[in-house]
């Protein structure tokens, strides 16, 4: 059974999909499975998922668009692994040691049940204008104003995303992942890395 489940959507972005889980091949964890969901795409993402199936990969077809709410909570519950981390199939993964760290975390700290990181704010040149909040004080503090995750820097505890709910279908077609991290927010801390 695999540690960590990446759960990655897509839908007609073929080549961005194949960036992504080209991210995440370059992991250096290893014990993790990619469940990708195939939202209903008329491209060759079919083709880019085949050709990604070494990653132990699990995929859910659509043969019509289902949603991203609808979608990550299939994801989620196709999950095995006792974490789940998100990728969106814009995003990459630059740091290879980010499943890694996340679910030494997770590992080390029983009590926390969602960790995110490694956001900056950058201005135009590129310097540090100010980081996310990273304890759970600072967390909770903001949390009612603003989401304090980005969606593809996280990783949470699979059994806690269930008990919180996960990702309610057809009641939320918009911050969805943000719904959810405050539903699971009150099952334990959170922890953001710098």
């Amino acid at each position: 059974m695999p540690k960590v489940s990446v759960n990655i959507l897509t839908k007609d972005r073929a080549g961005l999909l194949e960036k992504a889980l080209l991210s995440v091949q370059k992991q250096t964890f290893s014990n993790y499975e990619a469940v990708v969901v195939n939202d209903g795409s008329t491209d060759n993402t079919a083709e880019v998922i085949q050709a990604f199936r070494h990653l132990n990969t699990q995929t859910i077809n659509h043969q019509t668009s289902l949603g991203i709410t609808q979608s990550r909570q299939e994801a989620l519950l196709a999950s095995e692994g006792e974490y789940v981390a998100i990728l969106d199939d814009d995003d990459e993964w630059i740091d290879t040691g980010k499943l890694a760290k996340q679910a030494e975390h997770l590992d080390e700290h029983s009590d926390v049940v969602l960790v995110g990181g490694g956001i900056k704010i950058l201005n135009s040149k590129f310097k540090i204008l100010k980081h996310r909040p990273t304890s759970d004080a600072q967390i909770r503090n903001t949390m009612l104003f603003r989401n304090n995750f980005f969606t593809s820097t996280v990783m949470f505890r699979r059994e806690a995303a269930i008990t919180a709910g996960g990702f309610i279908r057809d009641e939320i077609d918009l911050a969805e992942d943000y719904d959810l991290w405050l539903r699971i927010g009150k099952l334990g801390k959170m922890f953001n890395f710098r």
